[in-house]
């Protein structure tokens, strides 16, 4: 039972230690409802649930990031709208009704 119990936790361990941090600065992070937005430039945002800190900064790890529903091989990508800072899909334009303009990156 020991042995058992150890394995577990050694290939959990294996498990997230094999998990790719992605490192990001301070200022490309934006925490907004129930999620974290990192900036990629360009106004291109990915999304994740989680970050984490270590002795080198904040990272997320590459599994936490959000995928597209339709391929799942890619991240899930959207875009800030420059007048109302609502994230929305990359080819969808602002659908807030209060936002004066149509944007659509």
């Amino acid at each position: 039972m020991k042995i058992k119990l150890l394995m577990t936790i050694m290939l959990c361990t294996f498990a997230l230690s094999a998990s790719e941090k992605i490192y990001i600065d301070d200022d490309q992070l934006e925490h907004k409802h129930d999620c974290f937005h990192i900036h990629q430039g360009g106004n291109l945002w990915l999304e994740t649930k989680t970050v984490h800190r270590d002795s080198t900064g904040l990272f997320a790890f590459e599994g936490s990031l959000l995928r597209s529903k339709t391929l799942r091989s890619e991240y899930k990508k959207t875009w800030k709208c420059p007048y109302c800072f609502q994230y929305w899909p990359i080819g969808t334009p602002c659908k807030n009704q209060d936002c004066p303009s149509r944007y659509k990156f």
